[in-house]
């Protein structure tokens, strides 16, 4: 209260009330939680976030031997995918936290999404790049795209961390992303485009 009233501020001086009611062994009243010093400001901890899981049951997420018959044969026909979807990923994505995003191909794998997209993104797209910087702008275009129709509030905020990232480092994702986009080109909620499911074919063939 030495201070001169436009220099105070009513956060500063509900602090002050917080810390005087602690020392003065006031712990046993009930504070209002807007007074409390919340101890997780910064978001929860990892071991506090659960993964959540998708239905695998669901032919717009997974395409599995329990898919309905006819959505399975044709799939299976034409692409011989089975795993998680376009629209699998971005749905995943939405539920779960971003720390338990796949930072790694492995992890990718892991996910559930087919070998072959897992190594035309290895392969293909991840030469001689960095695998964290390669997996999640993968993640970041499949959100993109939209394929479950969320909106990537998500994926928003990951651009604006990348607006203050080094320059080379924006122009490589930049690059990556150009380069994923175009080889996601007839890719729908379902089904993954036909060059990148058939991407080891095409490079023994």
């Amino acid at each position: 209260m030495t201070s001169p009233t436009v220099w105070r501020t009513n956060r500063t001086q509900a602090a002050a009330r917080v810390d005087a009611l602690s020392s003065g062994g006031m712990d046993d009243y009930e504070i209002p939680a807007f007074l409390r010093k919340q101890a997780d400001d910064e978001g929860p901890s990892l071991g506090e976030i659960v993964r959540t899981a998708i239905d695998k049951f669901n032919p717009l997420l997974w395409i599995s031997k329990d898919t309905s018959a006819g959505l399975r044969k044709r799939v299976e026909k034409n692409y011989g995918y089975l795993g998680i979807t376009p629209a699998g990923v971005d749905t995943w994505l939405t539920i779960n936290h971003p720390t338990l995003w796949p930072k790694t191909y492995a992890e990718l794998q892991d996910l559930g999404l087919g070998q072959a997209v897992c190594e035309w993104l290895e392969f293909e797209i991840g030469r001689d790049r960095d695998e964290s910087i390669v997996v999640s702008t993968f993640l970041d275009v499949v959100r993109e795209f939209g394929f479950a129709g969320t909106v990537s509030i998500k994926g928003a905020v990951q651009a604006v961390k990348r607006a203050i990232s080094p320059s080379k480092e924006m122009q490589e994702r930049g690059e990556i992303a150009a380069e994923i986009r175009s080889a996601l080109k007839g890719t729908t909620g379902k089904e993954w485009s036909k060059s990148v499911v058939d991407y080891p074919e095409g490079v023994f063939a």
